[in-house]
């Protein structure tokens, strides 16, 4: 077990192998050994159990290349009175380091099922002691209904007739529970392995310099924004999420997944330098609008973006963000152009 131990941890200096349960006398269904951070003293640990359901604190049990731990551990007993443990807080502040922003709570059970948890001694982590991380619950069972709904499932599957099958599948409520733990096994893959991206991207992104944009990061995206000095509006926006997909906005309007800038970039800037695919897309400028009077046919162009907002000549904009002229744009334009 030593060894499959040391392949899980790998290179990161950050957990160590605990010998601290060998006799079993933390927690009964947890092995002698465990991986537990390295900062983790025994004592921090022992008390961390006391306040775990059946002493089950939180280990590790899967380490991404990237760094993300996914650890398990068994509901904290706070109870009605909303007690705490600063040990079992502290143990979990240990994996937020630079691989993690904000850590994600994957609660199994129904928001309902750990409020009455909770009434009974029980409970859930409250988001003022624990506020590097973010709570999720995913409604799936109980093993006792798990096991009620396979046996449903089992007779459905031996009755001979036909015209019943279906009714009884549903009746079973076993494609429900599927559901539930496919979709909790999604997002923990997905924190999983987004989670360290978006943080190594952060770093990137602070050593560079960026003269024509301003850069807002948040837990879940980063977005850079050209401002338009004469209007104070974002002219052009970029929106890179979690997983690094991005989106871009022309004066707030959301380009078509047509548009060629989508096509040439393959939505990603996982593998693109950011500097370079932020002055490719000022090489892009708002196509030209043209005004309701010098229009003939209108079958042949569409409003355009900043109708509303202002005259897209300089020399017209006298009347500033109220101004109420409507501009149109040809319905071959897709807003924002390149020469060719």
């Amino acid at each position: 077990m030593k060894t499959e131990y040391l392949n899980i941890i790998g290179e990161f200096k950050t957990w160590k192998i605990s010998n601290i349960n060998a006799k079993h006398e933390i927690c009964l269904s947890y092995p002698g050994l465990v991986i537990v951070p390295s900062n983790a003293t025994n004592e921090m640990i022992k008390k961390s159990a006391k306040f775990r359901h059946g002493g089950r604190f939180p280990v590790l049990c899967y380490l991404h290349s990237n760094g993300v731990p996914l650890m398990r551990s068994s509901q904290p007993l706070n109870g009605p009175s909303n007690k705490r443990c600063k040990e079992d807080e502290k143990l979990l502040s240990f994996p937020i380091s630079a691989h993690i922003k904000k850590g994600h709570i994957i609660d199994t059970r129904s928001q309902q099922a750990a409020s009455s948890h909770r009434s009974k001694g029980g409970g859930f982590e409250e988001s003022d002691h624990y506020s590097q991380w973010k709570q999720t619950y995913h409604n799936i069972e109980p093993y006792t209904y798990l096991s009620e709904s396979l046996s449903k499932l089992y007779d459905a599957c031996i009755d001979k007739k036909n015209s019943a099958w279906l009714s009884k599948l549903e009746a079973s409520g076993w494609l429900s529970y599927v559901q539930s733990v496919l979709i909790a096994a999604s997002n923990t893959a997905r924190h999983l392995h987004y989670e360290g991206i978006l943080v190594n991207f952060l770093k990137k992104i602070k050593v560079a310099a960026f003269t024509t944009w301003t850069v807002e990061t948040s837990q879940n995206y980063v977005l850079f924004k050209v401002i338009d000095g004469k209007h104070f509006i974002p002219e052009i926006e970029l929106h890179v999420d979690e997983s690094l997909a991005y989106t871009i906005r022309a004066y707030g309007w959301l380009l078509p997944d047509t548009h060629q800038i989508y096509k040439s970039n393959l939505r990603s800037v996982r593998y693109t330098m950011i500097s370079q695919f932020l002055n490719h897309i000022r090489d892009f400028y708002l196509c030209n609008g043209i005004s309701s009077n010098e229009i003939e046919n209108f079958l042949l162009v569409k409003r355009h973006v900043v109708s509303k907002l202002f005259s897209i000549e300089d020399e017209k904009c006298d009347d500033g963000p109220t101004n109420e002229t409507v501009y149109f744009r040809s319905s071959t334009c897709s807003i924002l152009q390149i020469e060719s």
